[in-house]
């Protein structure tokens, strides 16, 4: 392993994270953890934390609060010149971005949308979609686990729950495709950020007239059960709500398919794992839940500080950035034993794949049975074969998508 860079209370010079991507995340993860868990980091503009026991601490401490987004984007419009205001419709509505009172507002209403939402029978259809797909990809010869299965997954169980048309979720989702790094923590140039708030728009402009429309009617489907809801529970305007509906369906759709796509390349890459799970279908709960601690879909949350604390031997200020790995964090031997393994046997602590504590994403456990069902998908057809050189990844540091991994029948 290579030496890390010289280290300055400035941060590392250079900084490894400052060329983080896909393809050596373990790696600089790796190199952190053991010689700078807690460091400076010039790239994500504060702290940063890669070991699993630092993580626990900061993510339980109610005085480090969310990152706010909205004065970050009024700062680039005052400096850039731009409006943005769709971007702003759509980070106000995040509930990891929020802050008490309305943190735990934005809370309350996503855990009664879930407890509303028709679940009974997503499973059972969430698995004939897959066979469908996998059947049509014996005929056609293959096909492409990013977006021919981990985004139609996760785009089908969304047309689904809340009752979109088909193909309204499969033009929306190329937009959310598109944009999906607004989620990112990272700089973009001011184009990027005007072309963003061009298509958040187009977004908005769909969402905003059917919560109209759905209010009208007396309707049982999921997106009418979230208007209801949000009227009541949130007391937005319609704008506001439409920017809810455009976060939910990135977030949905998005880090959901990235979870799938990446569990099910890691799935066809071990061949030895593949037989036992097989063998031993009963196991593969948990071989899901170890494929999503190693895919972290969404690999870093931020903090800011609420006071002065001592953390791995570095202070951290009130008022400094806390931005904790959660990708690094699920991979510390620590708290994994051999953590680069898939153990179905593990017992360990409950894996960061989702957060912790109060911020915990309310969707894992509908992301955990997409991402099952998709596993057992590709278990039933034992021929299929990940073709050499396919793999390619789309450049985010947040949510680290799989842009390609082309697959075959044998």
């Amino acid at each position: 392993m290579r030496a890390l860079p010289t280290r300055t209370r400035a941060g590392l010079t250079p900084d490894p994270l400052a060329s983080l991507a896909p393809d050596n995340l373990v790696e600089t993860y790796a190199r952190l953890r053991e010689e700078a868990p807690v460091h400076w980091s010039p790239t994500f503009g504060g702290w940063v934390l890669t070991r699993h026991a630092d993580a626990l601490a900061i993510l339980g401490d109610p005085t480090f609060l969310a990152d706010d987004p909205i004065a970050r984007i009024e700062r680039i419009e005052q400096r850039g010149g731009l409006h943005l205001p769709n971007l702003k419709a759509v980070l106000s509505t995040v509930a990891f971005y929020t802050n008490p009172p309305r943190h735990p507002q934005l809370r309350r209403f996503i855990s009664r949308l879930f407890q509303g939402l028709e679940f009974s029978g997503l499973r059972a259809r969430l698995e004939r979609r897959a066979d469908r797909l996998l059947l049509a990809a014996r005929e056609a010869g293959g096909l492409d686990l990013a977006a021919g299965y981990g985004s139609d997954l996760a785009l089908f169980a969304i047309h689904t729950l809340l009752g979109l048309p088909s193909e309204d979720c499969v033009a929306l989702a190329r937009i959310a495709r598109e944009i999906a790094w607004i989620f990112d923590a990272s700089p973009r140039s001011l184009r990027e950020l005007a072309h963003a708030e061009a298509q958040v728009g187009k977004l908005l402009d769909y969402f905003e007239p059917e919560i109209v429309r759905r209010r009208g009617r007396n309707q049982t489907d999921g997106f009418s059960l979230l208007v209801r809801l949000g009227d009541r529970e949130l007391g937005s305007s319609d704008r506001e709500l439409a920017g809810f509906c455009t976060f939910f369906f990135i977030g949905g759709q998005e880090t959901t398919a990235t979870g799938i796509a990446t569990s099910a390349l890691m799935l066809l890459e071990r061949d030895l794992l593949r037989a036992r799970l097989i063998a031993e279908p009963e196991k593969l709960a948990g071989a899901t839940r170890e494929f999503l601690r190693l895919a972290a879909p969404f690999q870093y949350v931020v903090r800011i500080a609420g006071r002065d604390r001592a953390i791995g031997g570095e202070t951290v200020r009130s008022g400094e950035r806390v931005n904790i790995i959660l990708g690094a964090a699920n991979r510390d031997p620590a708290a994994f034993p051999n953590p680069d393994a898939i153990d179905l046997d593990r017992a360990a602590p409950e894996s960061l794949a989702f957060g912790n504590g109060a911020y915990r994403c309310l969707g894992a456990g509908l992301a955990h049975v997409e991402t099952e069902v998709a596993l057992a998908g590709l278990l039933a057809n034992p021929d299929l074969r990940l073709a050499p050189q396919t793999v390619a990844w789309q450049r985010q540091t947040r949510v680290p998508a799989l842009a390609r991994a082309w697959v075959e029948f044998s």
